[in-house]
């Protein structure tokens, strides 16, 4: 009997940990959408660490690509 309560127990606790990863994402989203790329690259990794797929870390290189600014790289190496 006692194992049966574990086994329930472990299904709430495991459930909770998925939805979790999942608002994790829709906050990144959200985020990457406000241009706020750093905080949506930080959420992307979090989801990932709780539920670890290919669309979390897509995401978060594309977060990490967003974030920087390009004109001011290529003005660097025009002047070098």
């Amino acid at each position: 009997m006692k194992y049966i309560q574990f086994f329930i127990l472990l299904l709430i606790v495991n459930s909770g940990f998925s939805q979790s990863s999942h608002q994790l994402k829709l906050k990144a989203d959200k985020l990457y959408g406000d241009s706020k790329y750093s905080d949506a690259e930080v959420y992307y990794k979090k989801s990932d660490e709780k539920t670890p797929d290919f669309i979390s870390n897509y995401n978060a290189g594309n977060a990490f690509i967003s974030k920087i600014d390009w004109m001011r790289l290529w003005n660097i190496m025009k002047n070098l």
